[in-house]
Formats: C-alpha cells, structure tokens, sequence
C-alpha cells in the first residue's frame, strides 16, 4: 500500500514538474496504474483501523447492575476480573 509519502511526490511530479505518467512511475518504481489511482484521490490515503469493541463489552450491564447494587464496591480486589467472570453470565449471542 502506498502512502502519503507517494502520493504527495507523484501529484508533485504531475501537477508542477509536469512529469508523465510514465516518467513518473519509471522514477518511483511503481505501476502506471498505480501512478493514475494515486492521481484521482482527492485527498491523501488514510490507514483506519475497523473499530472493534473491548473484551468488556459482554458483560457491562452485568457490570453496572453490580455497582449499582453496592456503589462502593472495590475497583480491583474481589472484582470479577480476578475470579475470571465466573459470577457474571455471557450474553446470547
């Protein structure tokens, strides 16, 4: 994949040095066709990463309706965690 390092310096080449598109994929070593795609982004390629939910997340209501039912419950020691959510049920999914 190729980033904004690329793209920057084949719209450089392009667009000011008015390189071709050969020339400029002779340069970078890199495909006419990817010379033409990096030319029609608009903008520079972003990685994003797909979101993705905690390992909590089964078990936050689970979760809340404990702390609501003793708020001064302790953060860490006797927390669910320790005795591997052996208290908490799992979810249908």
């Amino acid at each position: 994949m190729y980033d904004v390092k690329n793209w920057a310096e084949v719209h450089r080449l392009f667009h000011r040095e008015r390189w071709t598109k050969t020339a400029i994929a002779d340069k970078l070593g890199m495909s006419r066709n990817t010379v033409d795609r990096l030319l029609t982004l608009p903008e520079p390629p972003r990685y994003e990463r797909p979101k993705k939910g905690s390992g909590l997340d089964p078990y936050v209501d689970d979760v809340v309706a404990m702390l609501q039912d003793n708020p001064k419950a302790p953060g860490r020691r006797g927390c669910p965690v320790r005795r591997g959510f052996s208290s908490l049920t799992v979810p249908d999914q």
